[in-house]
């Protein structure tokens, strides 16, 4: 079976586009709204939940990374660590 290659996003009222996974940089939380940034637009998404829109992407190279934020690790220059000792 061949893997799906973009998602489709409700950006506006009555407008839906289709987004090549490739083109993802990051995708952005911000309230009931999320802001999908590629390498030449970007969008503001509504309808779904951050959770609905992290399962969707299962399986593809975007990793939910925290709270409110999906990096396209293949788009990823440099990738940083923490570690929080109480």
């Amino acid at each position: 079976m061949e893997k799906r290659k973009f998602i489709t996003l409700k950006t506006g009222r009555n407008t839906f586009r289709k987004i090549d996974f490739d083109d993802i940089l990051v995708i952005k939380a911000d309230g009931a709204y999320f802001d999908v940034f590629c390498s030449k637009d970007k969008f503001t998404v509504s309808g779904k939940t951050f959770e609905k829109l992290e399962e969707e992407l299962k399986d593809t190279e975007l990793v939910r990374i925290n709270r409110s934020c999906i990096v396209n690790t293949k788009k990823c220059v440099e990738l940083k660590t923490a570690l929080v000792l109480n």
